[in-house]
């Protein structure tokens, strides 16, 4: 059900390719390896923007790195973020997606620089 509603909220933002991978993955691997798959196109998504001279928020990148399991780019990024004082990062210490970093002491640190203790 899960895959179905991400397929959907991927189709509705106008994302057709990332839902038709997501769904190709996730049939042939699984869960684990569609998050993969999906975070993996986002970067490489994130990275053309960046070449084109686009402003991409840090926290974007950051986000896809806690998606790859990669908590050292995760945290370069977040550090990013913090310094760029983009609004997107002072959702950092009440949204659950940072849940699987929250008991890291970089993770409070970041948010104790912010004010956000």
């Amino acid at each position: 059900e899960a895959i179905a509603e991400w397929k959907k909220a991927m189709t509705l933002a106008g994302d057709h390719e990332l839902s038709k991978m997501l769904e190709l993955v996730y049939g042939d691997a699984g869960f684990p390896a569609a998050v993969q798959a999906t975070a993996r196109k986002r970067l490489e998504r994130l990275n053309e923007r960046v070449k084109r001279s686009e402003y991409v928020p840090a926290v974007h990148f950051a986000r896809a790195y806690l998606r790859l399991g990669e908590p050292e780019q995760t945290f370069h990024w977040l550090e990013e973020a913090r310094e760029e004082r983009n609004a997107l990062a002072l959702l950092m210490k009440s949204d659950p997606f940072y849940d699987s970093i929250r008991a890291d002491p970089r993770f409070a640190a970041i948010l104790e620089s912010m004010n956000q203790e």
